[in-house]
């Protein structure tokens, strides 16, 4: 096998290397989705409980959209779901996070279902 002649570099490491960018890229926008739904859930159960507590269903809402309006998310009154029944509150809402990708989108779905039970 002859010897490269200097300066030229193989094919593989710069396909090697576009691939590894990609994924560091994607892992980032992947990694910042999932925090974002780690954050969210908290919230919720925090919400949760403040209504079980003493709260009203409008500032569980409210607790949610300050939240997510912190990751650029917002939330409309009808998209966050609140129930008080027997007892029990539960706060719902769910999103997209689209991945993107050279000449592709890769969406993400979120759902938070954060129960708590009522001390009334």
């Amino acid at each position: 096998m002859l010897p490269r002649p200097p300066g030229r570099i193989r094919f593989g490491l710069i396909l090697g290397l576009a691939a590894a960018a990609v994924g560091i890229y994607a892992g980032g926008q992947a990694a910042f989705a999932y925090w974002t739904y780690w954050n969210l859930s908290e919230e919720a159960v925090r919400a949760a409980v403040e209504i079980a507590a003493r709260g009203t269903e409008d500032q569980a809402r409210q607790m949610v959209r300050a939240k997510a309006r912190e990751y650029g998310l917002e939330f409309t009154d009808e998209e966050i779901s609140v129930k008080v029944q027997g007892g029990v509150v539960t706060v719902s809402f769910a999103w997209e996070s689209p991945i993107e990708f050279p000449r592709y989108t890769y969406t993400l779905r979120f759902k938070v279902d954060a129960t708590s039970a009522s001390r009334r």
